[in-house]
């Protein structure tokens, strides 16, 4: 059934780019479309039992298959005074980072609508991608072929409202109120708050503070409120084709004894571009001793370092070709292994996406 879904999606949506092709030639129409697909093979060296090769991943997390992380075809609107977006998504990160919600919502990707009151103010409501983190889905945004730990960690989407204030070029305040983290539906009746704001006073720089405040535990247990940090500075072309991000998470959340238990989680993304090849690292540290967000039930919890070198080809502008070898280090023995469970880890990984 979904596959016929999906079909039928592509016909309107090929029917309706050539409409739009014809109508830009006499006038500009406010209906724009793109998509975007990113196919790729991944080698886990534990060689898991299972082609999942993490629990704690959910993108390019399938082990010795070449498969779909994730394609999608979006729509979108915007008369200047209201806009809205649609996109439909498939592939192996849709169907991991969307299991918790019911199978007719997982191929949504974005799904909102919003006006402007004027050049600064606007209001937007629906399904979009999170204001938290530096990394999104799409590949050809990051600077790493696969996602941090945070990332995978962090929403990667959100439901709700969103009230944004930019007073010039160098300023952004938004304000947000969402079903809570990560999640189409609601688990509770408690509703989640959250901000961020944006500061970027060049080209070369951009600093920028998110959190999320909310109880995310399920409906009739008592609610332990959490309170998630997002810090984050983007220094692009410090010298020529070289940019850096440090990134630094941080969140506590009420546990059963009146305290709070804490997770944090620092790292640091170079890349350098020359033209048609690029180069880039990342190390990181991800440490949830208390399992906030995975549960390991370990001594220790999800405590994990990883560090991660790519190569990446343009191939064209909006095509590229990226490789990435990558290593694992937990205090405890989490990651999949065929033998047994493993304190330690390696992948080696290939992509090929394209923006259209």
């Amino acid at each position: 059934m979904i596959k016929k879904i999906l079909v039928f999606i592509l016909v309107v949506f090929v029917s309706l780019t050539s409409y739009a092709q014809e109508e830009t030639e006499t006038s500009i129409s406010p209906l724009t479309f793109s998509g975007f697909v990113d196919f790729y093979y991944l080698y886990d060296l534990n060689q898991p039992s299972t082609n999942d090769r993490s629990p704690y991943a959910f993108a390019f997390h399938r082990h010795n298959e070449m498969n779909l992380n994730l394609g999608f075809l979006k729509g979108a609107y915007d008369n200047g005074k209201y806009f809205a977006n649609l996109a439909l998504q498939t592939g192996t990160y849709a169907r991991a980072n969307y299991a918790a919600e019911p199978p007719e919502l997982r191929m949504i990707q974005e799904a909102n609508v919003g006006i402007r009151f004027n050049d600064k103010l606007t209001l937007d409501a629906g399904l979009f991608g999170s204001h938290i983190g530096v990394e999104s889905a799409v590949n050809q945004g990051c600077y790493n072929l696969t996602r941090s730990l945070m990332a995978d960690g962090s929403p990667y989407f959100e439901t709700g409202a969103r009230l944004s204030y930019t007073p010039n070029e160098k300023w952004l305040f938004s304000g947000l109120v969402l079903n809570g983290w990560q999640n189409i539906y609601d688990n509770n009746d408690n509703k989640a708050v959250g901000a961020q704001i944006t500061f970027s006073p060049n080209e070369t720089f951009s600093f920028n503070y998110s959190n999320f405040y909310g109880n995310e535990q399920p409906k009739g247990t008592p609610a332990r409120f959490r309170f998630f940090h997002d810090f984050y500075i983007v220094a692009n072309d410090i010298f020529p084709g070289f940019s850096a991000t440090a990134v630094f998470d941080y969140m506590t959340q009420e546990n059963a004894t009146g305290g709070n238990d804490v997770m944090f989680s620092p790292a640091l993304l170079l890349y350098y571009r020359a033209e048609k090849i690029g180069v880039g690292g990342r190390v990181e540290h991800y440490n949830d001793a208390n399992e906030i967000i995975n549960a390991t039930g370990t001594p220790n919890g999800f405590q994990v370092s990883s560090a991660s070198v790519n190569l990446d080809l343009y191939l064209k502008e909006n095509v590229m070709w990226r490789f990435e070898a990558r290593g694992y280090d937990s205090q405890d023995a989490i990651l999949l292994s065929n033998a047994a469970p493993s304190n330690s880890g390696a992948i080696i990984a290939t992509s090929i996406s394209m923006v259209f």
